[in-house]
């Protein structure tokens, strides 16, 4: 068993390395999408520009078992700070097992410009993997954002991942470039879909489909689909006083069913 799952490690989302670390259920309820947007605080994950687009301060937690195998965990701590015109942000991931284990660490910051059409931002990544008998290697990645407000109802967004190309054990493909392009629209303060299109440098090109729709003041429902690989998701989230709590369904068409859950608490910025 212990082979199996040190094989599935490198097996799992194996088209980019430190997949799960870059997401939390938040964003997978939606594929990941999310590459322009106001709503979401953990999307500086994806585009780097959100932290300052989001008005809340929030703090979030995510935890799943990838295609329910019982030997591999993932565990995420996201937050960010907003101020008047600057958004920061702060997350902590890890995921694996005590044969492998890849850890992440992210520094966010952002600032907008041109009253609040223009929004750029930068994120700094530390990723750590570490194997049982084989001891851990290290490295840095830096990514960097920009989002734009067309109008009331429409944003686009644009995001380059490890623009630095780090290595890990000198091999750039460990941790790709990667980039992003994203439109959202929001039909009314109840609907907002999301198109999104991803390069990596190693593979195809992954189209990514979402929408977020607020069925009440407290349930909202979500939905994605990505197509490299073809994994759809569908969720929910409940929402009282300043607590929001998440669950999402994500189908792999060859691995399998993962199911995530998270907590977000929010405080309205002064």
């Amino acid at each position: 068993m212990k082979t199996l799952v040190f094989t599935l490690c490198f097996i799992i989302e194996s088209y980019a390395a430190f997949e799960f670390s870059a997401t939390n259920a938040f964003l997978k309820g939606m594929a990941n999408s999310t590459i322009a947007t106001t709503q979401f605080f953990s999307a500086f994950l994806l585009n780097p520009a959100i932290s300052s687009a989001v008005k809340e301060g929030n703090l979030g937690l995510t935890y799943f078992k990838p295609y329910g195998i019982s030997e591999l965990n993932y565990a995420g701590l996201v937050f960010n700070i907003p101020f008047k015109n600057i958004g920061t942000g702060l997350a902590v991931s890890t995921f694996g097992n005590q044969l492998y284990r890849e850890s992440q660490f992210i520094i966010n910051f952002s600032k907008s410009f041109f009253k609040n059409k223009l929004f750029a931002g930068f994120n700094t990544h530390w990723y750590s993997v570490s194997v049982e008998r084989y001891g851990n290697t290290n490295s840095l990645g830096m990514d960097a954002g920009l989002q734009y407000v067309i109008n009331s109802k429409m944003l686009i967004g644009f995001s380059i991942h490890n623009f630095n190309q780090p290595e890990l054990n000198g091999c750039q493909e460990e941790i790709p470039v990667i980039t992003n392009w994203g439109i959202s629209v929001g039909v009314d303060d109840r609907f907002h879909a999301y198109l999104a299109i991803q390069k990596d440098a190693w593979f195809p090109l992954n189209f990514m489909l979402g929408m977020n729709f607020k069925a009440s003041s407290t349930f909202s429902v979500q939905s994605g689909f990505s197509t490299y690989p073809s994994s759809p998701t569908i969720g929910f989230y409940l929402e009282r006083s300043k607590i929001r709590v998440n669950y999402v369904f994500q189908y792999h068409f060859d691995l399998g069913v993962t199911h995530l859950w998270g907590v977000s608490f929010h405080k309205k910025a002064k």
